[in-house]
């Protein structure tokens, strides 16, 4: 079973420099957050801040981590 949820930003901000998926309201993006900086920073562009993201989502369990846990 997949705990993940949207988390809005009001909610709380993933650890940082997590890789987690994104919200603006329009597009789910790969993001993390940047704690030093206070912004949010693409993973597909190097140095480029991300706006207007609303909620985020930690990346869900690859199939290994998910097989694992089926057969422990």
């Amino acid at each position: 079973m997949n705990k993940s949820k949207w988390t809005t930003l009001f909610e709380g901000l993933p650890n940082n420099e997590v890789i987690v998926l994104t919200w603006d309201g329009e597009t789910i993006n790969k993001a993390y957050w940047d704690q030093y900086k206070g912004k949010w920073m693409s993973t597909e562009y190097l140095y480029k801040e991300v706006k207007g993201i609303t909620h985020w989502m930690a990346l869900p369990e690859s199939p290994s981590e998910l097989e694992a846990g089926a057969k422990g």
